[in-house]
């Protein structure tokens, strides 16, 4: 587990049953405006990737969490002008959206660079990117999360396969491309993964898996 975000009560008992724990900022909480950038994950990640080969590895990302500005670097600051002041109501939406949208090209750059340090590497390899919640950008007059709007409840997901993960589970790969366009939950995550590595003795539901 590689985090970026302090351990909260409701997943910390989760991420303590894995053999090893990372925590790149853990004396900031998701709250703070002056965390680490997500980047700082990949170093201890790709150590011990290259070095295990098979296994479980969660990064866990702060990603466009507000403040905004904090969560990019300068060379994701394309969309100007950007979120001057961390009172919202006195920022327009143009600014707003702008610096959110950096923060997608950040982490466009983030997934590109994870993929490019894995994709030649011999070991069938999957790669699941999940947001947890949408974000809401001014639909019905509302912005950030964690309050009522349909606009949260699409949160982006993106899945990487490997040639060599292709190469030898055909059959994964044929049923994880006919789900693209189907809808699911964030409880994919769960039921997806036990199925991806076949474990026995864990109840499943087949229609939350992407790879059924």
């Amino acid at each position: 587990w590689y985090g970026n975000q302090e351990l909260e009560k409701s997943y910390g008992s989760i991420v303590k049953t894995n053999q090893k724990v990372v925590l790149i900022d853990s004396l900031h909480s998701v709250l703070s405006f002056n965390k680490v950038l997500d980047e700082n994950l990949i170093s201890p990640f790709l150590a011990d990737y290259k070095k295990e080969r098979l296994g479980l590895f969660t990064l866990h990302m702060m990603g466009s969490h507000w403040w905004y500005e904090n969560r990019y670097d300068e060379n994701s600051r394309v969309y100007k002008p950007v979120i001057d002041s961390k009172h919202i109501p006195s920022l327009n939406k143009e600014q707003l959206v702008n610096s959110y949208d950096n923060t997608i090209i950040y982490l466009d750059n983030f997934l590109n660079t994870v993929i490019s340090n894995i994709e030649f590497e011999s070991t069938p390899t999957v790669l699941i990117y999940l947001s947890d919640h949408g974000e809401i950008l001014g639909e019905d007059n509302k912005w950030l999360h964690a309050q009522k709007s349909t606009a949260a409840q699409n949160p982006a997901m993106i899945i990487w396969y490997s040639n060599a993960f292709k190469q030898k589970f055909p059959d994964k790969v044929s049923k994880l491309i006919k789900n693209k366009d189907n809808t699911f939950t964030t409880d994919l995550i769960y039921h997806s993964l036990l199925q991806l590595i076949d474990l026995d003795g864990y109840k499943i539901n087949k229609n939350e898996s992407i790879f059924n």
